[in-house]
């Protein structure tokens, strides 16, 4: 029920399982961390940043697992309606944070948030060098 990818013994959704997993892992530490070192605010704020980054992942993947053995027109379209919806949630998330929160600390935000979007960038990487 998985995509397979070309040449390769991994599955779509295991990868997004995985990225998934990695990113929480690195939001409960740095949200623990800022919770430690700071504060409650500054806890909250990493986790809130955090969050934003995590859920739209999730949507994402989602949305292009909804097919499993989708033609290249449909795996195409899935791409697409699954950066809209990150785009979209994540622009809601941000809003949602900023008017809810009476405070927030940015540095907390914007360093979980940062750091859990680093892992793409480190998948991205890691699958470039088995190619």
């Amino acid at each position: 029920m998985s995509l397979l990818i070309e040449g390769s013994d991994f599955f779509v959704r295991d990868q997004v399982k995985k990225l998934i997993k990695v990113q929480f892992f690195l939001v409960c530490i740095v949200s623990v961390s800022f919770l430690v070192f700071g504060g409650a605010v500054n806890g909250l704020s990493a986790l809130a940043g955090g969050l934003i980054a995590l859920v739209p992942t999730f949507l994402y993947g989602w949305r292009i697992g909804i097919n499993p053995e989708p033609s290249p027109w449909e795996a195409y379209r899935g791409q697409i309606k699954g950066q809209i919806w990150k785009y979209f949630s994540t622009a809601i998330f941000f809003t949602f944070t900023f008017v809810i929160f009476e405070s927030v600390n940015f540095l907390a935000l914007f360093s979980s948030y940062i750091a859990a979007l680093l892992v793409y960038w480190a998948a991205l990487a890691n699958c470039t060098e088995e190619a």
